[in-house]
């Protein structure tokens, strides 16, 4: 059994893309980025102990991005895992839309969705919107969304420390993204991948950083 992962720019995606995994190989799947418009992309999961874990690390400065997944199961005994975390800055806006679709013959199935938000700015939005299309009747299927804010004690505790707002705000980003890199596995870790968190982080240079509810010191 091998694992694969593809790397998905959301800049330069297509409106619609599709992933079959049609053996029971291990895909992940990262989408990455942030762009005007709407994308969708639909993870077929086909064969039998097929494994899909669609991944998103999306930091928004300004515009508005729409991202809508499609897993769809197929086969029996297949699993899905989708994690996607936004942090959004200025007046940056996400609209996510997330269907777990799994057919009659894909009993024994697993399918989990999870979005997860950040806003920094006051001006910064978000929509998520999780749909389920279960037909089969042995099946797990979890679903799941949060939006918030990065903690005042959290921020406290850094700047406790001597570390400058804007650089604690970084940290926490880090951190905040780190589960996403840690569900790929280790052997499909590049540099490439280490390139994209650093590239995504970058958009904190041009934010303003007008913080919800915590005063910019």
């Amino acid at each position: 059994m091998a694992s694969t992962l593809t790397l998905l720019p959301i800049a330069q995606l297509e409106d619609e893309f599709t992933i079959t995994v049609s053996s029971d190989d291990k895909a992940y799947i990262l989408l990455y980025g942030f762009s005007d418009g709407a994308k969708k992309l639909r993870v077929n999961v086909a064969h039998e102990g097929a494994y899909a874990c669609i991944l998103g690390m999306i930091i928004g400065l300004r515009g508005t991005c729409g991202i809508s997944t499609f897993q769809h199961h197929s086969a029996p005994h297949t699993t899905s895992d989708l994690l996607i975390k936004t942090i959004l800055l200025d007046n940056a806006v996400f609209n996510y839309e997330g269907t777990i679709r799994i057919e009659k013959v894909a009993q024994g199935s697993n399918a989990y969705q999870r979005n997860e938000n950040i806003l920094i700015s006051p001006s910064a939005r978000v929509n998520t919107r999780p749909y389920l299309e279960i037909l089969a009747n042995d099946v797990r299927c979890t679903h799941g969304a949060t939006i918030g804010t990065f903690g005042e004690e959290e921020y406290f505790y850094l700047r406790s420390r001597g570390i400058a707002q804007r650089r604690a705000t970084l940290l926490l980003a880090q951190g905040f993204l780190q589960s996403i890199v840690q569900k790929i596995p280790e052997e499909l870790i590049t540099d490439r991948i280490k390139g994209i968190v650093e590239e995504q982080l970058a958009i904190f240079n041009y934010a303003r950083l007008n913080f919800i509810g915590i005063p910019f010191i």
